[in-house]
């Protein structure tokens, strides 16, 4: 059992190739004990790999990987997983088992009592909003997407693994349930202090998650630090530019409705023939907005406002800057 501030995993001189072709080329890295690590990097940056790594589903080509300063060569494959939860973007729970069932596989390979199992099934349940009575006999295919996923998290916390490898796990989900699963292993994360090394593509995800970050980027760490660290001091042009590319995607995203809440736009009295959804996106007047044009929205209280190129200009403005004085928003 590993404390705060102690070293879970950690590689060292960690080498990978695939068809003779090096994707981990000389990787160091510690990931701290209780916290969650998040490896954040474009997709075939390496990142995957270097998970997987961790519970032996790849092997290295050369250095040493060390898991609570044991060598993983000195584990049997079946006792090193055994210490880990695997959860998957795919979600791949069994189709052919019950809620229940799914959850138990590990615990009765583990040998636990049944009274046991049982009592961690429901405990576990509960805490991610899902109550036993209701959910225990379902199958996968009566599950939402996000319920899926929220049973896939308890089949990796079911049998109190020390380590829980998250391996993109909410990149699938609509935004709605991604933010409330988010949120959710952010709230068990303060209830358990599990490792979590945890795999995103989204630096935003990455700010949110982790305690501390990765960011890799052809198989190479291009910095590690706190959230904070990594947004305001960027060690490498290329973490600068992701971060800003990765702020630019989302601020694109924004709704008028977001807009209109800001000093940017401006209400008006008349009443305009053609308004605007205001859950239109920026990208999706952005071709109206680009030849001049007046974009008008309806807000949720009936006043009508007015957006053009220089509103938006202005909202991004004051975005940025919001972002740059709260560097980090509250995990919960």
């Amino acid at each position: 059992m590993t404390k705060q501030g102690e070293i879970a995993i950690e590689f060292t001189h960690v080498q990978k190739k695939f068809s003779g072709k090096a994707v981990i080329k000389d990787l160091n890295l510690a990931v701290p004990a209780n916290q969650i690590f998040v490896l954040v990097g474009p997709s075939g940056s390496g990142k995957t790999t270097i998970l997987k790594m961790i519970n032996a589903l790849i092997q290295p080509n050369g250095g040493e990987i060390t898991i609570n300063g044991k060598k993983i060569t000195e584990y049997r494959v079946q006792d090193l997983r055994w210490q880990m939860g695997y959860v998957l973007q795919q979600i791949a729970l069994f189709p052919n088992m019950t809620v229940a069932q799914n959850i138990a596989v590990i615990p009765e390979m583990k040998k636990m009592p049944k009274k046991k199992i049982k009592e961690r099934i429901e405990t576990l349940l509960a805490q991610v909003d899902l109550p036993a009575a209701k959910y225990a006999e379902r199958y996968p295919r009566e599950l939402s997407g996000g319920e899926a996923q929220r049973v896939g998290i308890v089949r990796a916390l079911a049998a109190d693994p020390p380590l829980i490898l998250m391996d993109e796990p909410f990149s699938a989900l609509d935004p709605l349930s991604r933010t409330q699963l988010q949120k959710l292993v952010l709230r068990l994360q303060a209830q358990l202090h599990k490792t979590v090394v945890f795999v995103t593509h989204d630096m935003n995800e990455a700010l949110k998650m982790g305690d501390a970050i990765a960011v890799v980027h052809h198989g190479k760490i291009q910095q590690v630090g706190t959230p904070r660290e990594v947004q305001l001091h960027p060690a490498t042009e290329y973490v600068a530019r992701f971060f800003a590319d990765t702020q630019k995607r989302d601020l694109l995203g924004a709704t008028l409705a977001e807009i209109i809440t800001t000093q940017a736009a401006q209400k008006i009295e008349a009443t305009p023939a053609k308004p605007v959804a205001a859950q239109a996106t920026i990208l999706d007047v952005s071709g109206q907005l680009s030849m001049g044009k007046v974009i008008y929205t309806q807000d949720e209280h009936g006043n009508y406002w007015e957006i053009t190129a220089a509103t938006v200009l202005q909202f991004l403005t004051l975005e940025e800057r919001k972002d740059q004085i709260d560097v980090r928003k509250e995990k919960v």
